[in-house]
């Protein structure tokens, strides 16, 4: 299988499946192992690989992901037909100046010193793997809402795709979601 880099075809498509999704569900792992999702924003940047978020320093999700650095993003637009979960490893970062690039109005209302307050965090994820499904708009609904046979066909393409060392690229037949 070829080596996936974030500048291939795929990578781009993933990067472009993702941009218009306002949330992503951000799943970390607590000490405890229990699984723990929470609605974020991605924050856009030329993509490498790397996905960036913005949190509290002090928050459970920068302390589960210290503790425990795997993590899983899920991203959905039902409308396009679109569905993604990205695994990847992530890291607490204290980075003024990557805050400073990444900021946003609305996070002032976290964050009323801004960029450079102390508490600000940028959450790295390097993408390990990513899973997507493109679907004709509707048709993942009409399919489970009528659980026929016949239109699971309907459900798209499911593609793979691995980052790094053992990076692999595949697509999986239609109708496996």
């Amino acid at each position: 299988m070829p080596t996936v880099s974030p500048s291939s075809a795929q990578a781009q498509r993933l990067r472009d499946l993702i941009r218009d999704v306002k949330f992503a569900m951000f799943t970390t792992r607590s000490v405890d192992g229990t699984l723990s999702s929470r609605p974020m924003t991605t924050l856009q940047t030329e993509f490498d690989g790397t996905l960036w978020f913005i949190a509290s320093a002090d928050s459970l999700k920068a302390l589960d992901i210290e503790e425990r650095p795997k993590v899983n993003l899920g991203y959905a637009s039902p409308r396009e037909g679109h569905y993604v979960a990205v695994s990847g490893t992530a890291r607490v970062l204290h980075d003024a100046a990557k805050a400073r690039q990444l900021w946003q109005p609305e996070f002032d209302a976290w964050f009323p010193n801004g960029p450079d307050d102390a508490s600000v965090a940028v959450l790295q994820v390097e993408i390990a793997s990513a899973d997507y499904w493109e679907t004709p708009a509707g048709s993942a609904e009409r399919v489970y809402a009528n659980e026929r046979q016949s239109d699971r066909d309907a459900l798209g393409e499911q593609t793979h795709l691995e980052f790094g060392a053992n990076a692999q690229e595949q697509s999986k037949p239609r109708g496996t979601c």
